[in-house]
């Protein structure tokens, strides 16, 4: 588990960076190979309901694909402007 400090640290870069606390965010994805250790999600410290689903469980490991995959998942759920 080295890189979980790592992450930890990127995640809070990545909130002083948008100028965000934790409980701001509403969604955060993580892709994590099917290999790596189950421990904490790269969503640090983000509630439970805003770690997004991995999609491992219904379309599994798609490799280099997932990342982009992840991110279309998200955008579908994005209102439109002046919806």
């Amino acid at each position: 588990m080295k890189y979980a400090p790592l992450a930890e640290q990127a995640w809070n870069a990545a909130l002083k960076a948008a100028e965000l606390s934790p409980d701001q965010v509403d969604r955060a994805d993580r892709h994590r190979h099917a290999r790596a250790p189950c421990g904490r999600s790269q969503a640090g410290s983000a509630s439970k309901a805003a770690v997004a689903d991995d999609l491992a469980a219904t379309v599994g490991n798609t490799g280099t694909a997932h990342a982009a995959l992840l991110l279309t998942d998200t955008l579908r759920d994005v209102p439109s402007p002046g919806r």
